[in-house]
């Protein structure tokens, strides 16, 4: 069944420094709005920080900027030695994944973080494992999101968080609602929440 549920409240959500994003982010011309900051990246971050996962997905990693905030939202909860493990295609941004491992070498050097170019289409890549959060921004065609989730669900621990980004995108929201309607007659919980935040 699918239950919607209040997971994160805003009061909640992670206030943190922007120069740990800015560091990595303006180097490559990124210049984020405050917004981004404080109703976007904050969300994920207070997730991190409430349910303290320590081994986390990203399905489109670009240059590593969720990545640094979930992990460094997780040391700051006093999780001991998070895990990441991201995957991108860089159709978006060719060698996104190294400019993202070099960013995450300079602002989590203490991190077990990885980033690899991978098409999710291919599935997740073998022996992976499974992971307390997961992050799905990747191809925003509705294909392309039940792909993922069909990928990822498997690969989610129990009690583990799916994220999913963009919601707004038609394609997106309608992705994830079929995706939804599977589990309604289901008798394993699903709890949901939308959060209206800068991305959707």
């Amino acid at each position: 069944m699918v239950v919607e549920m209040d997971i994160l409240q805003e009061s909640e959500w992670w206030t943190f420094d922007r120069q740990l994003i800015d560091q990595v982010a303006f180097p490559l011309g990124d210049r984020y709005p405050e917004e981004i900051m404080t109703k976007y990246f904050s969300v994920y971050g207070g997730v991190v920080q409430k349910f303290k996962p320590k081994r986390m997905l990203e399905i489109g990693v670009r240059y590593g900027y969720t990545a640094i905030v979930l992990l460094e939202a997780a040391r700051q909860a006093g999780v001991e030695f998070p895990y990441y493990f991201g995957i991108d295609d860089e159709s978006y941004h060719a060698n996104s994944c190294q400019r993202a491992n070099d960013n995450l070498k300079l602002a989590t050097p203490w991190a077990d973080a990885h980033c690899f170019k991978w098409n999710s289409f291919n599935g997740l890549p073998p022996n992976c494992g499974k992971f307390d959060l997961i992050h799905i921004d990747g191809n925003h065609e509705k294909i392309g999101v039940l792909n993922d989730l069909g990928h990822c669900w498997p690969a989610l621990a129990r009690l583990g968080f799916l994220i999913l980004d963009d919601y707004y995108f038609p394609e997106i929201k309608a992705a994830i609602h079929q995706w939804l309607d599977t589990f309604v007659e289901l008798d394993e919980v699903i709890a949901v929440q939308f959060i209206a935040d800068e991305r959707g």
